[in-house]
C-alpha cells in the first residue's frame, strides 16, 4: 500500500502526485493518505472518480481534531477504460 504524508507539503502538487498513483493502481489495491488541513480531504475526494473507490478508514486522531488519515481502496468500475498500471503511468513526477 502506497502511502502519501501531506502534511508540510505543496498540496496541490501532492494532489496531483495522489490521483496520478490512483490512476495507476490495479482494483483492489489500497492507497493511504495522511494530512493535516481539514480542505484536503474533501479535495482528495474531488479529485478521484467517487465510482472508483470504496473509504476503507477515516480516522480523526482525538489529540489533534486537525490530522486525518484516509485509506481508500481502488474498486472496479463498469465504465473505465482504465489504465491497469500499463506503461503510461508515470511512477514519479
Amino acid at each position: 500500500m502506497q502511502s502519501f504524508d501531506l502534511r508540510d507539503t505543496i498540496i496541490p502538487f501532492s494532489l496531483l502526485q495522489i490521483a496520478n498513483h490512483f490512476q495507476c493502481m490495479k482494483p483492489g489495491e489500497e492507497i493511504e493518505i495522511i494530512g493535516n488541513d481539514p480542505g484536503i480531504e474533501s479535495d482528495i475526494k474531488k479529485i478521484l472518480p467517487s465510482s472508483e473507490y470504496r473509504v476503507v478508514a477515516d480516522d480523526k486522531q482525538q489529540h489533534n481534531s486537525r490530522n486525518f488519515q484516509l485509506r481508500l481502496k481502488k474498486e472496479v468500475s463498469s465504465h473505465a477504460q482504465s489504465n491497469q498500471g500499463g506503461p503510461s503511468c508515470l511512477k514519479s513526477i
